[in-house]
């Protein structure tokens, strides 16, 4: 599942088709071209009632597969803006007297962030270069030579801020790592395709509806979990979140050097 669901749109999406299409090509054969068929027609008579309960369930769990990744989305789009926003209140606090030191290290944070971790976190590594450009700011931030070159007042919002920038990577590399969903599809599609078996069961007597059936289900099954898959990684794949709000503080301190 970890290769499967890391595949580019397409490719997932041809995988999804290859396992419902063969899944109700091999179900058809089965019922009415293969040596067995008169064994598996016996089975004929099973209640629709049978098809419907799967159905729910696969339902429910395509539904609560489908909630956690558009949670996890708006966790990690939050996490991202938060830190960008860190990023500009230190860069705005910089400018007060006495603590225009702390633009290097931020600068060199935010740098490092977008150039090396960035790219990093579609394969789940983080950046050493990040996290020690982070120590450092963090270091100059309470170091006691910047209560004496700035005000009070300053060292703590410059402390505050640091802090929320570090909490907020931190939840962005947990839920770039984030792994807790594979479980989750292996169910949903072994169920997909026993809700499959079950339409097939329900329309023995009928070749064309057991056809037409298992295609319009394979269908809807596609149709249904491609577009959750497209949101399984935040920060890889077609529906990634960029990192344009702290490329933007890194061109502004491109202007200011």
């Amino acid at each position: 599942m970890n290769t499967w669901v890391g595949l580019p749109a397409g490719s997932f999406l041809g995988i999804l088709l290859l396992l419902f299409a063969t899944g109700a090509a091999l179900l058809a054969w089965l019922a009415f071209r293969s040596p067995v068929r008169d064994k598996v027609r016996s089975l004929t008579g099973i209640a629709d009632s049978v098809f419907a309960s799967t159905a729910v369930l696969f339902s429910l769990l395509a539904g609560f597969l489908a909630s956690d990744m558009a949670d996890r989305n708006h966790r990690a789009w939050v996490a991202v803006n938060t830190e960008a926003g860190a990023v500009a209140t230190l860069y705005a606090l910089s400018r007060s007297e006495g603590a225009a030191t702390i633009t290097g290290p931020l600068k060199r944070y935010a740098e490092a962030v977008v150039t090396d971790e960035w790219p990093k976190m579609a394969q789940s590594q983080h950046s050493a270069h990040a996290e020690t450009a982070l120590h450092a700011l963090m270091r100059h931030a309470s170091d006691p030579a910047m209560a004496r070159e700035t005000s009070p007042a300053v060292q703590t919002a410059l402390i505050t801020a640091v802090l929320t920038l570090g909490e907020a990577r931190g939840e962005r590399l947990a839920l770039a790592f984030n792994r807790t969903s594979r479980i989750q599809w292996v169910s949903v599609l072994v169920l997909g395709l026993v809700t499959q078996l079950c339409i097939a069961l329900v329309h023995l007597e009928r070749p064309r509806a057991h056809v037409a059936a298992a295609a319009v289900f394979a269908l809807s099954v596609i149709v249904a979990l491609w577009p959750i898959a497209l949101q399984e990684q935040p920060f890889a794949g077609a529906l990634s979140i960029a990192p344009s709000s702290l490329e933007r503080a890194v061109s502004q301190f491109a202007t200011t050097s």
